[in-house]
């Protein structure tokens, strides 16, 4: 981790063991985070200098599949198959309660939740429901037939985008009204095969790694929602994943160890 905005990185508490090929990283909150395996889910308070195993989940949990966090709370959804429950932690992975009402199906893929009321679950062939009141109830209002969902993210209970698989064509929904109502996004100017991540600040601003092929990857940002979109740089690298702290600075990682750092450091303390 870097505590200085990149200028200097310490690594995190050493595992006992050799660890595992970690496939998510979520932040709850400062300082706070979560490292998820197919086999390992870790919970550290302060910044990685500690990490706690999370006690293992109830019911029919053979890996950890799809999960998502907010402040204060993690949440774990059931892998494919394995059964209809998601499961709340609120103290670190201590202790571990299902949501009140159980999901209509067992094969969703993703899930997201903005708050400890609103959240969103979705996967194959267009599936996607909500529940605002904390998994009390769950609304079904699925996408167009056949849309694959790979990633959700909801910056408050209105406002989302959800990305849908290469394999349907590749693209982006956006909705203003919690997910009841859905349009697409302005086309990203580029004959990409496919996205590969986005992250969105606010409504008006977000970003997306395109892949092009032969390792090549390409960085879209947009200002006004998602109508216009701009280059703002492309890669001989197979870029994975983005963070963006604003419109100008971020980072973006890939396979062995790459990492591209976009605009200029903040002041180092101290200075001006």
């Amino acid at each position: 981790f870097t505590p200085d905005f990149g200028r200097t990185w310490y690594r995190a508490n050493e595992m006992e063991s050799a660890p595992p090929e970690f496939n998510a990283v979520l932040l709850s909150g400062p300082g706070q985070a979560w490292v998820v395996s197919r086999s390992l889910l870790l919970y550290t308070p302060d910044r990685g200098n500690t990490w706690t195993k999370a006690t293992p989940m109830p019911g029919k949990f053979f890996y950890y599949g799809t999960s998502a966090s907010i402040p204060g709370s993690y949440y774990q959804m059931q892998p494919p198959t394995y059964g209809v429950s998601i499961f709340r932690t609120a103290d670190g992975g201590l202790s571990w309660t299902p949501l009140p009402s159980p999901l209509p199906r067992n094969d969703y893929s993703s899930i997201c939740f903005a708050n400890e009321q609103c959240g969103w679950v979705a996967g194959s062939h267009g599936m996607l429901v909500m529940t605002t009141d904390g998994g009390q109830s769950w609304r079904t209002n699925n996408l167009a037939p056949g849309l694959n969902t790979v990633q959700m993210q909801f910056i408050d209970p209105l406002n989302g985008w959800i990305r849908y698989s290469a394999a349907n064509g590749g693209g982006i929904l956006k909705t203003t009204d919690g997910g009841i109502s859905r349009k697409g996004l302005g086309k990203v100017p580029t004959a990409a095969r496919s996205f590969v991540d986005m992250q969105w600040l606010d409504t008006s601003t977000g970003f997306l790694i395109a892949e092009t092929g032969h390792g090549k990857t390409q960085i879209w940002r947009t200002q006004d929602g998602g109508d216009k979109w701009q280059m703002m740089g492309e890669h001989n690298l197979a870029l994975i994943a983005l963070s963006f702290w604003s419109p100008d600075c971020g980072w973006v990682v890939g396979r062995r160890g790459h990492m591209v750092r976009y605009g200029p450091l903040p002041p180092a303390a101290g200075k001006q």
